[in-house]
């Protein structure tokens, strides 16, 4: 089997980059091929940071999957990913040709408009914390987020999704949701969307991760749990 790595954004991508990492070689050493990317305007890619779309992440998605599976010839594959990478891996699912074995959801983005108001409170509070004024509430950042531009199309793209993004039809076998044990929104948005993809799944994971702490003084930057919950949920779909 192989594995597809999708990465989230901005400070949830840095604060994931370790973890991926270690996932990435303990899924290698069982006998999985992994590959990790960056979306187009993020991280060692190509493009300024202000192209991205989640369209265009969507793009990048299932040009990655063509790629792990000429590299690897392996035709079985699953995919995971992580709060918006989370997002952009499914939409890419509803757009897939051929079949998925398994897609991996990881505390994924269902309300847009609650995690830009929840980045933009984080972005207000890190800039208070850097020794000036706090800016005033907002509901979605000021094309900036925690030190990463957001382009007013981008902004308008994650104002849109909503737990709807569920409902979609994916050619996946399993899609397994996972999510903190007390996220009854993200439970609820399973079971609803559950009636017409009785492939969905939801689990616990009791997993405390700072997404967007610039510091991360709190949580563990490799939880032990998620890693076992990610690989198990791996190994029984190539089982």
């Amino acid at each position: 089997m192989a594995v597809l790595l999708c990465n989230p954004f901005g400070q949830e991508a840095v604060r994931l980059h370790r973890f991926y990492k270690v996932l990435a070689e303990r899924l290698a050493r069982s006998g999985m091929a992994v590959l990790r990317f960056d979306y187009v305007g993020t991280g060692e890619s190509e493009g300024d940071d202000l192209i991205g779309q989640l369209d265009l992440w969507s793009d990048n998605v299932l040009a990655a999957h063509r790629e792990l599976r000429q590299r690897s010839g392996c035709h079985r594959v699953a995919w995971i990913g992580a709060r918006l990478g989370a997002t952009v891996a499914h939409q890419a699912a509803t757009r897939l040709s051929g079949s998925l074995d398994q897609l991996i959801l990881w505390e994924p983005i269902l309300d847009g408009q609650a995690y830009l108001a929840q980045l933009a409170l984080d972005h207000a509070r890190s800039v208070a914390r850097g020794g000036l004024s706090l800016p005033p509430a907002s509901e979605r950042p000021s094309g900036e987020a925690l030190g990463f531009a957001m382009s007013s199309d981008l902004l308008e793209d994650i104002a849109q999704v909503t737990p709807r993004l569920l409902t979609r039809a994916t050619p996946v076998r399993t899609t397994s949701v996972l999510g903190q044990p007390d996220d009854i929104e993200l439970a609820a948005a399973v079971q609803h969307a559950q009636a017409t993809q009785p492939s969905l799944r939801h689990q616990a994971l009791q997993v405390p991760f700072d997404w967007t702490s610039e510091e991360a003084l709190n949580t563990s930057l490799v939880p032990p749990a998620a890693l076992q919950a990610l690989s198990k949920l791996l190994e029984d779909a190539r089982s």
